[in-house]
Order: structure tokens, then sequence, then C-alpha cells
């Protein structure tokens, strides 16, 4: 019998460590730009994708030897660069919990968002929910938030997106997407 209790307790704890995390789990791959071949500064990460404007805009993966992060920016205000990531499964009515760790490279003045993209079936964006989560110098890291209203009644999917315009370089690191709890 003691035997027996002892297996039930032991496989009940293996099955809360091992099953899949409550829906606030992240819905995005590689979150910390970990993953991916890193070859040099336009290599991407898996599975973001990256784009800027024309000019001397640029978007970067970076790797200081500890740590990889993305970096975005241009030489000019009009000047912007992107990273995202597009995540299926979005929930009509749902609102998410988007997250990130931000910072600017103190040489210049550029703005960050968090940015969502909210799209139908086609591919098509339906609205766009954004943060200015900071401007100007702050070589600081710190953590910025955007909870997003609730998704549109036609959206399947989402873009979220990491987005830097500007003089100077916004950083981003360890991104988060999370369904928001109800009641919160």
């Amino acid at each position: 019998m003691k035997k027996q209790l002892a297996l039930i307790v032991i496989i009940s704890v293996a099955a809360i460590l091992l099953l899949p995390a409550s829906s606030q789990a992240n819905m995005l791959k590689n979150p910390g730009f970990e993953e991916g071949q890193y070859d040099n500064d336009q290599s991407l990460p898996s599975p973001w994708q990256g784009e800027r404007s024309d000019g001397s805009s640029w978007f970067a993966w970076k790797d200081d030897g500890k740590n990889k992060y993305i970096a975005v920016g241009g030489k000019s205000e009009a000047e912007w660069g992107y990273y995202k990531q597009n995540v299926s499964g979005i929930t009509p009515g749902q609102s998410y919990f988007f997250s990130a760790s931000v910072a600017t490279e103190v040489w210049g003045g550029p703005t960050a968002y968090l940015k969502v993209e909210f799209k139908d079936g086609k591919g098509s964006v339906i609205r766009t929910d954004k943060l200015a989560v900071l401007s100007g110098e702050n070589g600081t890291w710190s953590r910025k938030n955007l909870t997003t209203n609730p998704a549109p009644p036609e959206a399947t999917n989402a873009d979220f997106i990491c987005y830097g315009q500007g003089v100077g370089t916004v950083l981003f690191d360890d991104i988060s997407v999370e369904r928001q709890s109800k009641g919160k």
C-alpha cells in the first residue's frame, strides 16, 4: 500500500511538472532571440521577421557574448525598423498581454512601440493596437507592457511587433505574449 501511495504521489508531481502551462504561457517562439543561425547582425532569429524603411535605417540581431537581443533604428526622424512574429489561434474577444524589456542606446532619441496588428484569415489588418513605450534616451533596460483591447470578431491571427523609429537605436529582449486572464 505504501509503495502504491508513493507511486501515485510521484506520478502526480511528474504530471504537474510536465503538463503544458496554463493559459498564461508565452505564445511566442524564441522570445529571448537565442535560437537561429547567427552569422552577423543581419541574421534573423528563428522565427522572427525584420523590416526597415529605406535610407539608413536598420534592424539587427545582436550578440554581446552573454545575451542575444534585437535592435532597430535609423539616422533620421522618419526612419524605422521592426521585428515581428505572427501568432495564429487568436481568439475573438480575448485581450492579450504583450511585454518586452526595452532600452535605447544613448546617442539618439528614438521612439519605441509595442504594436499588435490583428488580422483576418486572409491576412488583412483589421485593427492595430500600439503603445509608445519610451522616447528619447534610456540606456537602462526596463519592462514595458501593452494589454490589447479585445481582439476583433474576425481576428484569427496577429503580428506582435517590436518597432523603433527616429534617430538612434531601440533594443528589445525577453518578449512575451500571453492571453489576458478574464477579470484583469
